[in-house]
């Protein structure tokens, strides 16, 4: 039982997410800016999706913490909130492009360009990021480019619903939903039925499973902001803009509906939720398959009460099977071949986090004792095997190449801190019921 944990399993558990969160607060930039990684220099820019999901990290490691390690948490709180208000400025600087893709009409050809969006990743100054060999501003012009993503205003939306949450108001935050939270809910509301890059850059001409699923956390994130009185504008207004685009037929009878709906409409099918569809389509391309960022569907975008238990168990069981396969840690979606189709870290931890919120938490354990004891403070993008010949020396082969998949994410790190807080919680939970260890502090 989870209560005879020791203390000492306890602490080796606690000092590892200590260890990965002074790295990244040691990456944090006083503006907010943090690499996504060191190694090459794609890497290096604000990634708006990792920076994001570290910024949560941080926000649930100093909840968790505020009691037994104060001074960490309070700079782990103090990094999360510089990232946020980097990214909120991301979207004040890139607020045009937002409203030229409310207001340009689908058929536009410039519709699908990412002038109209918020582009994936921003240099210092949060704008289009100047890097060596490739300028990302040749990519603004490009139709379907593989920098436009759809979860970049989902995430952020997601860490500032964290922060408050959790500790209440930062300064900058109330300003920024008060001027931006109508154009960004009007801007999401419209662009998750059309297509862009999936979360791995790839497949630029396909609606993704995981954006829709983003679009349906930011609307319930913006509720949860206008229920306790941070956004002016009623959830009534929030459920007018999120129906506003999708219908559903219902027996010939069309009627207002959500991204839920519209994920369960067209991207089910078997009783699985398949991971791209193409634009037009009334059905998902099983031959695609699935993809390992659906976890996220099921675990921080809360769509299993929509979805159903059949289609989650379903599809969770088919993402087991085929991108785990027995391993602690999953390829990202089949015949990926991206560094030979090395496991994700961050991925296996997500899986983690998803048994640990069902209960099966010695499952868990394994998945993040297996990270922990492997890499050892030092946490990369990916495991590197060879799925071919799973004892070949791939550090040779890939040193003979010349390059080797990122050797410390700061995604990665992250999501080590936020599946290890997720776990010792769960033994508190198990072992005498807490009371939580703050208070909400609204300001």
């Amino acid at each position: 039982m989870l209560a005879t944990k020791t203390l000492s399993d306890k602490h080796e558990l606690l000092a590892a997410s200590e260890q990965a969160v002074r790295h990244l607060i040691s990456q944090v930039k006083e503006n907010g800016y943090i690499s996504a990684a060191k190694d090459y220099w794609w890497y290096q820019p604000h990634w708006i999706r990792d920076s994001s999901w570290i910024a949560i990290s941080l926000i649930r490691f100093a909840r968790y913490s505020s009691g037994d390690s104060p001074m960490l948490a309070r700079d782990a709180l103090s990094a999360a909130d510089k990232i946020i208000a980097f990214n909120m400025d991301v979207v004040r600087k890139h607020s045009a492009n937002l409203q030229r893709a409310i207001d340009a009409p689908y058929e536009h050809p410039d519709f699908m360009k990412l002038s109209h969006r918020i582009p994936a990743r921003v240099g210092t100054d949060g704008k289009f990021y100047y890097g060596g060999g490739i300028n990302d501003i040749q990519e603004s012009d490009r139709h379907h480019s593989w920098l436009m993503q759809h979860d970049n205003v989902p995430l952020i939306m997601l860490s500032i619903k964290e922060r408050v949450s959790s500790f209440g108001m930062s300064s900058g935050i109330r300003s920024f939903i008060d001027s931006n939270m109508e154009l960004m809910l009007k801007y999401v509301g419209k662009i998750y039925v059309s297509e862009c890059s999936n979360a791995w850059e790839i497949k630029t001409d396909m609606l993704h499973a995981y954006d829709v699923a983003a679009a349906h956390a930011f609307f319930r994130a913006a509720e949860y902001l206008s229920e306790i009185g941070v956004a002016r504008i009623t959830k009534d207004e929030i459920k007018t803009i999120e129906t506003g685009i999708y219908r559903h037929n219902d027996n010939g009878t069309e009627r207002c509906a959500s991204p839920a709906e519209f994920l369960k409409d067209l991207f089910v099918e078997d009783g699985k939720l398949y991971a791209n569809k193409r634009p037009n389509a009334s059905r998902p391309e099983k031959d695609l398959g699935f993809d390992a960022e659906e976890l996220f569907i099921f675990t921080e975008f809360g769509l299993s009460k929509e979805l159903g238990p059949e289609i989650e168990h379903n599809t969770i069981s088919s993402i087991k099977s085929e991108l785990f396969a027995g391993h602690e840690l999953p390829v990202r979606f089949k015949d990926d071949t991206y560094y030979k189709g090395g496991r994700w870290l961050l991925l296996g931890l997500e899986m983690a986090n998803y048994e640990i919120e069902r209960g099966n938490i010695e499952q868990a354990e394994r998945t993040i004792r297996y990270v922990i004891d492997k890499y050892g403070g030092s946490y990369p993008e990916q495991e590197i095997v060879d799925p071919a010949h799973p004892e070949a020396d791939m550090d040779g082969l890939y040193a003979a190449n010349g390059s080797k998949p990122i050797q410390d994410l700061a995604w990665s790190y992250a999501a080590l801190v936020n599946s290890t807080v997720k776990l010792l919680s769960g033994y508190e939970r198990e072992a005498i019921p807490q009371q939580p260890r703050i208070s909400l502090q609204r300001r």
